[in-house]
């Protein structure tokens, strides 16, 4: 389990409502318990809470109804809840639910509880020092638990979320580090220690129904057995005796066992709340989830597996002593480049008077359009303003290849400018691997940045022309629709594509915010 030295927060990422109840009851109460007494495992002022991403609308059900009945279950729980109701988070077996997306709903739910917990009264102290957290998500694994395809598609949402919103390092220990970093709607930013639990399927319909009692719970029910056989002993030796030692005979019985730093199982015995858990579910509590409530594994064992991002999104932690990006967040914010390619950009292109700034996206050819006059109004715009004439241009070509250049001088119109203008700019490559190749870096003579409004184009390159046929670096034309890529003497790079003419799939132009280091 991740150290609890920052404040955590615990966030069950659900399909829909009666997900909590029915399969991740021993997870949420065994953490309830976890914060509880002197040797909490868990920071007391945890939060924990569940987001479900659709309102359970799957027809004949009634998605308001069930919105209600699982705001009743985690109040028994003792878990806080967000429901979604989004027309592109469809419950139904025959609905495909974007990851991307779902991770979008994610961040938007995590900062929101990041606010709450700012303005919270009982987090005061929390205030005067670093805004760092522990976020521990727990979700369905890849076959989830089921196999509805809702629950697989959470899984990849969650999935998403890790491998390309967070950043990840490996220490010398080989212990992997993922962090999130967050600027909210309230401009304050939050560095999360990203940890994700998946909830392993039991695929074995008798170790799932029945056998697991006998493998793997039996102490347990020995236990239970024999306090209630106490209890009932105790009721009729007499009131007084009764009353005190009922506490000690009717606590729950919990357990915790970690075999592995990255997974962890959950043992609860409390069959009473898992009915009325899974009964406050009324208009879904039919027989046989009745009878799933009283002999399926979920309802007493969890087993956890901690989900880690893939090796090509690992770097190592002694590479870089800088935080991790911070990037002004949009309504839709689905980018060229993922953080770990952001990260290596910033560390081999940026001079260091940028590299702790925040980025933000101020033009894109999926967003504003293929207008020319608007990449001309938003890019100005930006860089008339004190401190902002750096910009960063991401290209993504119809094959999949993202290329680029960093400009150290302004996106404004020049059909002609004087060699050596653009001494910082450069161009460079992004490979599937998130290496960034970069061409120029060091070439102080004879670059230019052109920009001509007449004939749409945006160049790189060493001539004072804007030509296509010029021996340009990089050349976007026709309103960014298509693109050229050449070896340029400037630059020292070779074409930048296997092709020298491309077609242009989307465009990203980044500006770095002045004044928010």
């Amino acid at each position: 389990m991740p150290a609890t030295s920052r404040q955590d927060l615990w966030l069950l990422v659900t399909a829909h409502p009666d997900d909590e109840s029915m399969f991740f009851l021993p997870t949420l109460r065994g953490l309830v318990h976890s914060r509880e007494g002197s040797n909490a495992v868990v920071s007391p002022i945890a939060k924990m809470h569940i987001l479900c991403l659709s309102n359970g609308d799957y027809p004949p059900s009634d998605g308001v109804v069930r919105t209600k009945e699982l705001h009743i279950a985690c109040s028994q729980i003792g878990w806080n809840c967000t429901v979604l109701d989004d027309k592109r988070l469809k419950d139904g077996p025959n609905e495909v639910w974007d990851g991307e997306f779902i991770a979008e709903q994610i961040l938007d739910c995590i900062e929101q509880l990041m606010d709450q917990s700012k303005s919270d009264s009982t987090c005061q102290s929390d205030k005067k020092n670093s805004k760092q957290y522990n976020l521990n998500i727990l979700t369905f694994d890849e076959v989830g638990v089921s196999s509805h395809p809702n629950h697989i598609d959470t899984f990849k949402g969650v999935k998403h979320l890790l491998q390309e919103k967070a950043k990840h390092t490996r220490t010398d220990d080989g212990v992997i580090n993922s962090q999130l970093t967050m600027l909210s709607d309230e401009k304050n930013m939050f560095q999360l220690n990203l940890h994700v639990w998946t909830m392993r399927t039991i695929s074995n319909p008798l170790r799932k129904y029945f056998f697991w009692a006998f493998w793997e719970m039996m102490p347990q029910l020995i236990l239970f057995a024999l306090q209630l056989i106490c209890q009932l002993a105790l009721f009729l030796l007499g009131s007084s005796l009764w009353s005190k030692t009922k506490k000690q005979f009717t606590s729950p019985l919990v357990g915790t066992k970690q075999s592995t730093p990255t997974s962890i199982q959950y043992r609860i015995m409390e069959p009473s709340l898992a009915w009325r858990a899974m009964a406050a579910h009324q208009s879904q509590f039919v027989w046989y989830r009745r009878l799933s409530v009283l002999f399926s594994r979920y309802t007493f064992i969890n087993n956890l597996v901690q989900l880690l991002p893939h090796e090509s999104y690992l770097t190592h932690e002694v590479e870089s002593d800088l935080p991790p990006i911070s990037i002004i967040q949009e309504e839709e914010s689905t980018f060229l480049l993922n953080t770990i390619q952001m990260n290596n950009i910033r560390e081999k292109i940026l001079p260091s008077s940028l590299q702790l700034r925040p980025w933000k996206r101020i033009y894109s050819l999926s967003r504003d359009g293929d207008s020319f006059l608007s990449f001309q109004k938003l890019v100005g715009e930006w860089n008339s303003k004190s401190g902002q004439h750096c910009t960063l241009l991401v290209v993504k070509t119809t094959l999949g290849e993202v290329i680029g250049a960093y400009a150290d001088v302004p996106f404004v119109q020049t059909v002609k400018c004087p060699a050596g203008s653009a001494a910082g700019t450069c161009l460079f490559t992004v490979s599937d691997s998130n290496d960034v190749v970069v061409y120029g870096k060091n070439c102080g003579d004879g670059k230019r940045v052109v920009l001509d409004a007449t004939r749409r184009i945006v160049s790189f390159g060493g001539g004072a022309s804007s030509g296509a046929g010029d021996g340009l670096g990089l050349c976007l034309n026709d309103g960014f629709l298509r693109g050229t890529t050449a070896r340029c003497e400037a630059f020292g790079n070779e074409p930048l594509v296997e092709r020298d003419v491309f077609e242009v799939t989307d465009v990203e132009v980044w500006g770095f915010v002045f004044g928010q280091m």
